[in-house]
């Protein structure tokens, strides 16, 4: 089915995917059913059977956490971690290029829903076999990781994807994020900064949509977690929530100051660690030009709204470098 997919478009095979979807959404369904049970039954020892590793007669190519783990291994192997490095610097220089794709556009978001619900699943029962000083929850660790590369991988490029083709709504992006929002207690626990930060970029941007007379999905969906106490109890996304916050604002900025042209905005976003006063300076010295910003643009719009959100929000923070830069630009 998943094969037939990527290479026939015809009607019948748009069927096909339209049913795959539905299938990996009731299995997240019952995956999260079974960890539910499970919690009040009798913790690991019902874990240990799952619903998602019963094939049919047997059969293992319909065992769900085999399929689930090639998928994620085909994206996370050739090629990620040089991906994953670069990833936020060629967001912001709008260069991002996906890898070889494994799956039919259509049914990533249901996969990545279905990952995410395995996610829940095995932090259970790595919490159970924690408690017994059992050696095999290490496998599992590296699985949920896995599955969580392979969730941020697909969610990031798709919300690229839909902001380069000039799109602040679209239904993949905001499937994939509404899952990923629900659930940042859990999948936070096997990442690390680097998709702290892309989890944050996508909340800022869409924060910034939704503050605009044209309210989005994504908007909505980014505001009702901003209300959300526990959201501001994750340390994982608090320790670069202040400086992503900021540099998303900043990517506003520097789109509302007249006459500033692409590469200088490039080396404002992408100097690093400080200095993007200094390059602001610099801009003006040698093209002798005035720095306008132009108010009634988005940019500064949505700018001053993660201003006012930041100054408001529940969380303390330290005047790091990078933060302290980026507030002497804004």
């Amino acid at each position: 089915l998943i094969g037939n997919a990527r290479t026939d478009d015809s009607e019948t095979s748009r069927d096909r995917v339209a049913f795959a979807s539905l299938g990996f959404d009731l299995c997240g369904w019952l995956v999260d059913l079974h960890a539910r049970c499970c919690f009040w039954i009798d913790g690991e020892s019902a874990f240990r059977t799952s619903v998602m590793s019963q094939g049919v007669n047997g059969s293992a190519s319909l065992n769900i956490v085999d399929y689930l783990r090639n998928v994620a291994k085909s994206v996370t192997s050739n090629g990620f971690e040089q991906w994953k490095n670069r990833a936020l610097a060629s967001y912001w220089s709008k260069t991002l290029e996906p890898l070889q794709a494994t799956i039919p556009e259509k049914l990533e978001a249901s996969i990545v829903r279905l990952s995410l619900h395995r996610v829940k699943q095995l932090h259970s029962l790595i919490y159970y076999l924690s408690l017994e000083d059992d050696p095999s929850g290490d496998e599992l660790v590296n699985e949920a990781r896995t599955l969580v590369d392979f969730v941020m991988y697909v969610s990031f490029v798709r919300f690229y994807a839909a902001r380069r083709n000039g799109s602040s709504d679209s239904k993949a992006s905001t499937d994939m994020f509404s899952a990923l929002s629900q659930s940042t207690s859990v999948w936070t626990k096997y990442s690390d900064e680097t998709y702290a930060k892309m989890f944050l970029t996508w909340f800022f941007v869409s924060l910034s949509d939704g503050c605009g007379s044209e309210q989005t999905k994504e908007g909505t969906l980014a505001m009702i977690l901003s209300m959300d106490a526990s959201f501001y109890d994750n340390g994982q996304l608090m320790s670069v929530f202040v400086e992503t916050g900021l540099q998303v604002a900043l990517s506003h900025f520097v789109d509302s100051v007249e006459d500033l042209d692409e590469a200088s905005k490039l080396r404002v976003m992408l100097v690093g660690g400080n200095h993007k006063l200094d390059q602001l300076r610099q801009y003006t010295a040698t093209t002798k030009a005035n720095i306008n910003i132009v108010s009634s643009r988005k940019g500064y719009s949505s700018a001053m709204a993660i201003l006012r959100y930041l100054s408001s929000a529940p969380i303390e923070f330290s005047l790091g470098e990078e933060i302290s830069d980026n507030l002497g630009v804004l």
